[in-house]
């Protein structure tokens, strides 16, 4: 689940960065919106925004066939969970190690412990987003206000 977690948290990062080109190209377009009808250079910005937005749709695609893996091993854990609990309880009832309401017992268990992993599986994506987002959130709570001028004004705005 972790190595999972991991994948999607590296997808997330690159997604992000392919996202936040798409919208650079598109804010200094707007922002230079005057200078683009003086001079042609509607087509080069047309150009790279046409080439970033097809960069972050192959990014993203690349992302969902890691992050819809997130269910397929869910999914996997919980039959191989039952099937190996079938295989050892079958040749521990056999061997007569166990009764087989020992075994139910155990398999409930088991099942139940795995579903709720599986679960948890589910939601790698929301988590990687918010370790992301509560990250950038913290940057700006941690800059250091040594060296500059700003904190020693009068009003002091609540952070």
């Amino acid at each position: 689940m972790g190595l999972q977690m991991n994948l999607v948290a590296k997808c997330e990062v690159r997604n992000r960065g392919a996202r936040e080109e798409v919208i650079r190209v598109y804010y200094e377009s707007i922002l230079n919106v005057r200078g683009l009808h003086a001079m042609p250079l509607e087509p080069i910005l047309q150009a790279q925004f046409d080439k970033l937005s097809l960069h972050c749709l192959s990014t993203r695609v690349r992302a969902a066939f890691i992050e819809g893996r997130s269910c397929a091993v869910a999914g996997a854990l919980i039959y191989l969970a039952k099937a190996l609990h079938f295989y050892i309880g079958a040749v521990l009832v056999a061997k007569g190690a166990y009764t087989y309401l020992q075994m139910y017992q155990v398999l409930n268990l088991v099942v139940f412990t795995v579903s709720i992993g599986s679960q948890l599986m589910a939601i790698t994506q929301i988590i990687a987003e918010s370790i992301l987002a509560a990250h950038d959130r913290s940057q700006p709570v941690n800059l250091g206000t040594m060296g500059s001028s700003e904190s020693q004004g009068i009003f002091h705005p609540r952070i």
